[in-house]
Formats: C-alpha cells, structure tokens, sequence
C-alpha cells in the first residue's frame, strides 16, 4: 500500500474515532439532563411532573392548532421539540421502560393513519402533530388520543356536510375515487376532489382529544 493510502486510511480511522467520541459526550450530556429533571420531579413530587405534562401538552397542541388556522401547517420544529421532551419526560418519569413507550406512541399514529396521509385524506403535519403529542403517552393512551381526535373529526365532517348540504356530492365523489383506483391503481390525491368549503384543519381535533386527556376523560 502506498502513502497517500495508508494516510487516508488513517483519516478515516481518526474519523469514525471523533464520531465515536461526540456520541459518547452526547450520551453523557443527556444522561446528566435526565439525571438533573429526575431530581427536580423528586424534589417537587408528582404534582409538578402531572403540571409539566399539562403545560408541554397544553402548549403543543395548542399552538400547533393556532398555527394550522392562521398559516395552514404546522411547523416541524414544533413537532420535533416535541418529540424530543417527550421522550425526556418519560425517560424522567419511567425511566427505560418510559423511553420505550414514548417511541412507541410517536410511532403509533404513523401506523394508524399512515395511509389517511398516502391518499392525502390528512395532511403529514396533522399526523406529526399526534406523534409530538402521542410523546408524552403510553401507548395505550395514545390510541385512545388518536380515536379520539378521529371521533371530532368525524363530528366536523358531518358538521360542514350539513352546513354546504354536500352529502350526495361526497358520497358519488367518495364511490368515484374508490372505483378510478380499483381500475387504474393510480395514485391520486384524495383531496383534489374537495371544495375550499370541505377542508378543516385535523390539528384542532388533535387538541380537543389531548384536552379529553387531560381532563381524564381516558
């Protein structure tokens, strides 16, 4: 082997090293602001961490439907920093076993409405929405979170169906989408199809099922 590429196999060996080195300095970073969270939750007992998750749900859900109404979307950054002190809260909370069940809840509502997305029946935001809210819940209560915000849904559908007496034009549209797929196999936006007067915005019966969570409605 020659110079250049014995010299070059080193870079990458010092390469992999550095990476290796930043991920353990990361792993102990967060294990200490486990550490510091853990302690302030015993400190201030189970009422501060329930009033923790309040706020954090309160405040994402929240704001991710005012953000959806004004703008039309829901910001990433949103989701993410909410997936993120998701999975600190239940890693504080529960410790591994905690961590396991928030990636289980934001996994959940990609399994369950995954396919709503695909026919863009809902919108990618919407669903990232529920896997940030889903963070802070067992997986059992995340299901119920998800039924839930299906269940307003619904509610609001039959509600602008009846406001632009649009129940005939829906359904034929709906028998129409589903035979041209059969027949073709074609993918095509489900919600091509709507008028203006259709759409809604998912992210406020995402809210509304996070605030039955929170008043202990499951």
């Amino acid at each position: 082997m020659n110079a250049a590429g014995i010299f070059a196999g080193r870079r990458k060996s010092c390469n992999v090293w550095h990476l290796l080195m930043c991920a353990s300095a990361i792993h102990r970073r967060l294990k200490l602001l486990l550490l510091c969270v853990l302690d302030v939750f015993q400190k201030e007992g189970f009422h501060g961490l329930a009033q923790l998750q309040f706020l954090s749900l309160s405040v994402i859900a929240g704001t991710g439907a005012i953000w959806d109404l004004r703008k039309g979307r829901i910001p990433n950054a949103l989701s993410a920093g909410g997936i993120c002190c998701g999975l600190v809260f239940q890693g504080a909370y529960r410790g591994g076993i905690g961590i396991v069940f928030s990636m289980a809840s934001v996994l959940l509502p990609l399994l369950l409405l995954g396919w709503l997305y695909y026919f863009r029946m809902i919108g990618a935001g919407d669903i990232k929405l529920l896997c940030a809210v889903g963070a802070f819940m067992t997986p059992g209560e995340c299901f119920q979170c998800v039924v839930w915000s299906i269940f307003f849904g619904g509610v609001w559908c039959v509600y602008l169906i009846y406001r632009n007496k649009s129940i005939w034009r829906r359904i034929f549209f709906f028998l129409d989408y589903i035979r041209e797929y059969g027949e073709t196999r074609q993918w095509k936006p489900y919600a091509s199809g709507a008028l203006e007067g259709d759409r809604f915005c998912f992210s406020v019966p995402v809210l509304l099922g996070t605030i039955f969570y929170l008043g202990g409605i499951y």
